[in-house]
């Protein structure tokens, strides 16, 4: 009786994808399917795609320090998606807002001011008036 050769036994040994690695293997559809659709649905969450915005507020024309910024989906009493204080020069910043309609809301002590702007995508400016 003939003994088989050790390489033939390793070859039996191993699962068929190692035995043709050349060999494309196939994707069930599902997986294929989610594989695709990945990259769409994370798409408003990557890093490249939120943008920011700055800004300055002003009252008669000059820089205010210490007010109020805040970034809300619609109108009404929402509580706002972003927050920010001006600093000595009036300039606030706001990062990592994910492009489209807003409404802007600056207010220092009883003035108050509201604005409808439409975020887009890097750096937008938008000053507000008091």
């Amino acid at each position: 009786m003939k003994r088989p050769s050790r390489t033939l036994v390793h070859l039996r040994a191993l699962p068929q994808r190692a035995r043709d690695p050349g060999k494309p293997r196939c994707l069930s559809r599902p997986v294929l399917v989610a594989a695709l659709a990945l990259p769409i649905y994370l798409a408003p969450f990557s890093i490249g795609i939120a943008a920011d915005l700055i800004g300055t507020v002003l009252q008669d024309g000059k820089p205010v320090a210490s007010a109020t910024v805040e970034l809300m989906r619609g109108p009404g009493t929402q509580p706002p998606v972003k927050s920010s204080r001006t600093d000595e020069s009036g300039r606030y910043t706001m990062t990592g807002i994910v492009p489209g309609p807003y409404q802007l809301k600056c207010k220092l002590e009883k003035r108050e001011r509201t604005l409808a702007i439409d975020v887009g995508y890097a750096v937008n400016r938008r000053d507000c008036s008091l």
